[in-house]
């Protein structure tokens, strides 16, 4: 099984949503869940008591409170049910206490991870103001070194249909380390331990409106290795198309159609797409390149089709 395998779990909570169907209860599916369930308090209910101190299920969740504090804040509904939450608490201390007592090298611990490192004090998740101080001052320099450091560390060339990128199967080392055979003095994580780092500069890149163009160039651009078991860059990649799709709508996707993801397209597909006409443009796209069979897309599960 591979990261891309790995993908396809997080499409089936999609689709179970779509279908109204019970979500299944193997291990993938619940770690796919935490990624893609809307309503984060149900998903963290499916966590078996045994796994609440994985340390990647305590990133992703990490990951989820960052998105929800930016977008829907502290004081939300769906966060105030996360307080009350014993396993959220739970999850949260134990992925952050790890990511403390990493002893880092000089490498490592580059400035720009330094000043974001604060993601990390799990107080920050529990206490009213906690992370909106730490919000208000992130440095802008710091998110913006820090994607670079990820579009040329772990993105490789654009996209292109019928690419096989390269897999890692079965890394046991997870999240201590991923290999990085281009460029081996280079030992940060960003697929694993460092990942919320890379979620939060993206979250806050695209709020903010700096490195506009960055959506787009993870949305076309294959990570260099789909990492197990969580596949933390599709992930991104997938909430990249989601916020571009909320800015442009289908246009440049079809555009693009040869350099964007079958997955992602099925991801859209699923989770964002809610009319029959950008339904039948995407139509229209694969037809007219030629994979609209190939990728059996007429057989896919659509918001519009429960629209």
């Amino acid at each position: 099984m591979c990261g891309y395998c790995i993908e396809a779990f997080a499409l089936d909570v999609l689709q179970v949503d779509v279908e109204d169907k019970e979500p299944a209860q193997h291990l993938h599916a619940i770690r796919m869940r935490l990624q893609e369930e809307k309503d984060l308090p149900k998903g963290l209910r499916y966590i078996p008591e045994s796994l609440l101190t994985d340390i990647g299920m305590g990133l992703t969740v990490i990951c989820r409170a960052i998105e929800i504090l930016i977008k829907e804040g502290f004081a939300s509904a769906q966060y105030q049910a996360l307080l009350v939450d014993p396993a959220f608490k739970v999850l949260i201390t134990t992925a952050c206490n790890f990511s403390q007592s990493r002893i880092l090298t000089p490498e490592q611990d580059i400035a720009p991870m330094q000043k974001l490192r604060w993601l990390y004090d799990s107080n920050i998740y529990f206490i009213v103001g906690g992370f909106a101080e730490c919000d208000h001052v992130a440095n802008r320099q710091a998110c913006t070194e820090i994607l670079e450091l990820y579009k040329s560390d772990v993105l490789g060339p654009e996209n292109q249909l019928h690419q096989n990128p390269e897999i890692i199967e079965n890394n046991t080392n997870f999240p201590m380390g991923r290999r990085h055979d281009e460029n081996p003095n280079q030992q940060i994580n960003l697929s694993g331990s460092d990942f919320a780092l890379v979620w939060y500069s993206f979250l806050h890149a695209t709020r903010h409106g700096y490195c506009p163009s960055l959506s787009w160039y993870i949305v076309t651009h294959e990570p260099k290795v789909a990492q197990l078991p969580f596949a933390f860059e599709l992930w991104l990649q997938r909430r990249a198309s989601s916020i571009h799709y909320d800015q442009y709508g289908i246009t440049p996707f079809v555009q693009s159609c040869l350099s964007v993801r079958e997955g992602v397209f099925k991801f859209l597909a699923l989770d964002k797409i809610r009319n029959k006409s950008d339904q039948h443009i995407m139509f229209d796209c694969f037809a007219e390149h030629g994979i609209l069979e190939q990728y059996e897309a007429k057989e896919w599960h659509w918001t519009t089709d429960n629209a």
